[in-house]
């Protein structure tokens, strides 16, 4: 018997919000331009470079640590703008800036916000219903992603966090998906061995595969039917929806 349905987070819950303000679509496998990309044009804009190299995963972690600790939705205005300067500050250093980089952030602030903070995220339509529908069969939720420390600040911003029973972070539990190590640390919060759950997400090789390797059930979320002809006879959806199908 199914008990809890853990789901990815990016390409699975949310995707990167569409510029021009469009909504996005249940069977949109790809959205609008991410926050690397983003930044790219912010740096240029201000006469810098940037290369993929600087943007590393020890100083998305820092920044988004200064978050968690630091930001409150109940900011006020001047607070929220002090926040995303030094926020910026920090980054601008850390891509070469010097002393220019208070400079930049107090031009960027706005601009930073946008990019690094939760609404440059859109949550896909089907999620709010499948969450509810899991929880009229008293099927417990989770989220098993790799992301920054962030995150959970991110999910209450969305409405989400109160509704998963589980929250698995790489930058938290240290280990990264397809690790089996991820997926344990969710059932660990759950209560729950790995056959009593099943486990969402569109990437194959670290959701569906790291998910077999660690004893869960593996659905593979394919929105859009986009890989029909890829990894026959796997278990697979096109939208969140189905998945109450599978319990």
């Amino acid at each position: 018997m199914i008990r809890a349905v853990l789901f990815d987070l990016f390409g699975t819950l949310i995707n990167h919000r569409h510029q021009d303000g469009s909504s996005l679509r249940a069977d949109q496998p790809v959205a609008g331009p991410g926050r690397l990309e983003l930044l790219r044009q912010l740096v240029a804009a201000e006469g810098l470079q940037l290369r993929s190299a600087h943007f590393t995963t020890p100083l998305v972690n820092e920044l988004y640590a200064l978050y968690r600790d630091r930001f409150r939705e109940d900011l006020p205005p001047a607070q929220k703008r002090e926040f995303w300067t030094e926020f910026g500050r920090k980054l601008f250093e850390e891509l070469g800036a010097g002393e220019r980089a208070l400079n930049y952030a107090l031009a960027q602030a706005e601009r930073l916000e946008r990019i690094f903070g939760p609404d440059h995220f859109a949550l896909y339509p089907d999620v709010r219903p499948t969450l509810e529908r899991l929880d009229r069969f008293h099927v417990r939720a989770g989220v098993v992603s790799n992301w920054d420390p962030a995150l959970e600040r991110f999910l209450e911003h969305w409405g989400l966090r109160s509704r998963l029973s589980a929250l698995a972070v790489s930058a938290t539990v240290g280990h990264e998906k397809p690790d089996a190590r991820i997926f344990q640390a969710a059932l660990d919060q759950l209560g729950l061995q790995a056959p009593d759950a099943l486990h969402v997400g569109d990437l194959y090789d670290v959701d569906y595969v790291g998910a077999e390797q660690a004893a869960l059930i593996p659905v593979l979320l394919d929105r859009g039917g986009k890989r029909k002809d890829q990894y026959p006879g796997i278990r697979r959806i096109e939208t969140l929806t189905q998945v109450v199908e599978l319990l």
